[in-house]
């Protein structure tokens, strides 16, 4: 990683990240992947571009074989990821424009990687956390239009554990908390 000024302003600066992969290959600012599971395109300034969906060089999460669950509020739902499987859990509840939503998740057992993501009826975005191997999340924000929403749970497979064991969760969910 550098940093240089990217002006004559003071507090403006300009950061380049490389990386190395797990096979030893480096990976300078502005290269492109080899094998990206997701076509980035260089733009005009030599720099890379992603315009794939996720993150890139990771699979995006296919969220047309979920599992729906009704989500009461203020009642813990629990649910578990297995390592063999490509299970999401999504628990599916109603809420208008300008609704809050305190949303927590608790790791009860296992080791996987999790992500959670709240998603509007046409699949937008409203919150997502890669929580990798965090055992607690709590949160809180606004929902941005009425309608159905999913909370969905799913594994990432970035630095999956070297002996992967199925993962308990609980969520809950509590809406226009006081």
């Amino acid at each position: 990683m550098s940093i240089e000024p990217a002006g004559s302003g003071v507090g403006v600066y300009t950061i380049y990240i490389g990386c190395t992969l797990r096979d030893g290959t480096v990976i300078e600012p502005g290269d492109i992947p080899p094998a990206a599971s997701n076509t980035p395109s260089v733009g005009g300034s030599g720099t890379a571009i992603f315009s794939g969906t996720g993150f890139p060089g990771i699979a995006p999460v296919d969220f047309s074989n979920v599992a729906e669950l009704p989500l009461p509020f203020g009642v813990p739902m629990g649910g578990a990821v297995t390592p063999s499987g490509g299970e999401i859990l999504g628990f599916t509840f109603e809420a208008s424009a300008g609704d809050t939503l305190d949303l927590s998740y608790t790791r009860l057992s296992g080791n996987l990687n999790l992500g959670v993501v709240v998603l509007v009826e046409d699949n937008k975005v409203v919150f997502q956390a890669s929580l990798v191997t965090s055992q607690t999340l709590t949160t809180r924000f606004t929902l941005p239009i009425a309608g159905k929403y999913t909370i969905g749970v799913f594994r990432v497979d970035l630095l999956p554990p070297d002996a992967p064991e199925a993962t308990a969760f609980q969520i809950q969910a509590t809406l226009n908390p006081q």
